[in-house]
């Protein structure tokens, strides 16, 4: 096996596509991670049927997808020191005697480095800033949603010698973004259809619309007082998407 080693790098941004810099400093994982878990979910929804035999399962979109990996903070100096002062810098670090790596600073300041880059809010947007995770080939653009932080190690006056955070992102990209990826647009023309045998006004508010939650408003236009039950050969009124969020 050839080649540099690379370290996994949270970089803090402004804007969801991680164009604009942010002011914290970057922070780079002490080593690189065994796994990183990444998921996503796709979401169906079933509209109610006049009857019919089995569910008819509708698009409803694709979660932003998420990240988890977990991230090593460790004060005993271990992971700078030679194979041969390994076991005499853990006996230092247990007994007290010595001081925290100084290049990393005590466990809770590198659990402070990581939090200053994704934790906090900037102070220009009062929210978390959005990070861009890179390690290899994998490049992933969200913000923190979960932290868990569990310590393992202590010295004998209690101080955290190595503790291990699990950190969770979800993905995020700007409205214009997301737009594009989806191609898709708000229906602004009216629409008049006749109602089918099978159909339902969630069906046919999603094919309209893409949105079958709209029947309630469907049906309030059309004055529909029974919107559960469609007589075939109804002519119904689909208005455009802005009217009805009037």
């Amino acid at each position: 096996m050839s080649g540099k080693l690379e370290k996994l790098i949270i970089e803090p941004f402004k804007d969801a596509n991680c164009t604009q810099k942010g002011e914290a400093t970057p922070y780079t994982a002490l080593i690189n991670p065994d796994q990183i878990v990444m998921d996503s979910k796709v979401e169906y929804e079933t509209p109610r049927q006049n009857g019919g035999d089995g569910d008819q399962k509708i698009f409803k979109g694709i979660t932003s997808p998420k990240l988890n990996v977990k991230l090593l903070f460790d004060g005993t100096g271990v992971l700078l020191a030679s194979e041969q002062s390994a076991l005499l810098a853990v006996a230092a670090k247990l007994t007290g005697a010595g001081s925290d790596s100084a290049e990393l600073g005590t466990v809770q300041e590198q659990i402070e480095a990581f939090r200053k880059v994704a934790n906090y809010y900037n102070g220009e947007d009062h929210e978390p800033s959005y990070v861009r995770i890179a390690w290899g080939g994998i490049v992933f653009k969200g913000r923190l949603e979960t932290f868990k932080v569990t310590y393992t190690l202590f010295k004998p006056d209690g101080s955290p010698l190595r503790a291990m955070g699990e950190a969770g992102f979800v993905g995020s990209v700007d409205p214009a973004t997301e737009s594009k990826k989806k191609n898709m647009q708000s229906p602004d023309l009216t629409h008049v259809r006749t109602v089918k045998e099978g159909d339902t006004l969630p069906l046919m508010c999603h094919q309209i619309y893409k949105d079958s939650t709209r029947y309630i408003e469907v049906a309030r236009v059309n004055a529909l007082s029974n919107y559960r039950h469609l007589k075939p050969g109804t002519k119904l009124f689909f208005p455009p998407i802005k009217s009805i969020e009037k």
